[in-house]
């Protein structure tokens, strides 16, 4: 008596797989953030700022795997195979716009906690308006991560990006929404870590049914 690989059942768990090695991946490339989170944590030292900067680095490229590998899985509606080599290919194949943007983020992001660090004990409206930005800039993180080409540069992409989330506010109000479902669902009590490791591709694959629902990423290419 033999298994059949095609059957549902082991469908269901090669993608149950699939989407492990994926947010696997993610978090590895997460893994100096959690780290400075953890034994440093951001304090007004420049050296803790510094580094909260720094550790920040890997999450776009680690942002642009996940979306690019489990996009793979949803558009070919089957496990896609490979997962590692997805998940590091789409990295390589990233535009130089898009590397730019992987720089700019963490500089931003030192302006922004400086900024809080100075004058966030005599405004609490700074440390509101730094939250405001940076959850701003994430967006536009993902939405240039969904947008990527190897032809596109920074600025073409960061148009396209703000024309099409001007056009439909809606869908990164979904990102936004599923980041925040996906936090919450990882911070569960006793159950939060065991589902931290399939988390975040749960949180790509909706991200990337919300772009297919409503053709963004089809949209925005028309855009070039």
């Amino acid at each position: 008596m033999s298994a059949r690989l095609d059957g549902p059942v082991a469908r269901t768990a090669l993608i149950t797989w699939h989407l492990f090695v994926a947010s696997a991946c993610f978090l590895v490339c997460c893994a100096p953030y959690f780290l400075f989170e953890r034994l440093i944590g951001w304090q007004p030292s420049h050296g803790a700022l510094w580094l909260g900067a720094l550790s920040l680095m890997p999450v776009g490229p680690a942002l642009r795997g996940l979306l690019a590998t489990v996009h793979a899985m949803v558009s070919e509606g089957r496990y896609p195979g490979r997962p590692v080599g997805r998940f590091v290919g789409a990295i390589r194949r990233s535009s130089r716009g898009l590397r730019m943007l992987w720089w700019s983020l963490p500089a931003l992001a030192l302006l922004l906690a400086y900024d809080v660090a100075l004058y966030g004990g005599t405004n609490s409206a700074v440390p509101v308006l730094a939250g405001t930005v940076g959850m701003l800039l994430g967006l536009i993180l993902i939405g240039a991560t969904v947008v990527d080409t190897r032809q596109r540069g920074l600025a073409v992409t960061l148009r396209i990006v703000l024309e099409s989330a001007a056009r439909r506010p809606h869908i990164p109000l979904a990102w936004l929404f599923l980041l925040l479902t996906a936090v919450l669902v990882a911070n569960l009590p006793l159950v939060g870590p065991s589902l931290l490791l399939f988390v975040p591709a749960a949180w790509a694959t909706a991200v990337d049914v919300v772009n297919r629902s409503w053709q963004f990423a089809a949209r925005a290419r028309e855009k070039t």
